[in-house]
């Protein structure tokens, strides 16, 4: 597994155990950062079970990829997203009728995911 599979798995994990929050991940190119994006920032920031949720996965990813560099935030301009490589919203209920995922293909990034349909 490399650290964008690694990235994926773990958002999914985190979108079943969590309500409300989308999650949107890139690589940046120019800074070689992995960056996830989650939103809404109020449901994160005040949940202990998430923090706890997104400490874990720093420490696995740090252990697992220590050459490659990980940013988790809540939306913010100066991430740069035009390369998304995958996209996921959590229900905000244990509701999965309407789910919505979207694995992106971008051709400027060495690891972009595309879907098989």
């Amino acid at each position: 597994m490399d650290a964008k599979d690694f990235i994926i798995a773990r958002i999914d994990d985190l979108s079943k155990r969590t309500k409300g929050l989308s999650f949107r991940y890139a690589y940046d190119t120019k800074t070689d950062f992995h960056i996830v994006e989650v939103t809404p920032e109020e449901i994160c920031s005040g949940s202990e079970e998430y923090i706890k949720l997104e400490c874990d996965i720093w420490a696995a990813f740090y252990s697992l990829f220590p050459k490659e560099d990980l940013l988790i935030s809540d939306k913010c301009r100066t991430n740069d997203m035009s390369n998304i490589i995958y996209e996921k919203h959590s229900d905000a209920v244990n509701d999965s009728s309407n789910r919505r995922d979207f694995i992106f293909e971008n051709n400027n990034c060495p690891a972009a995911y595309s879907l098989a349909l």
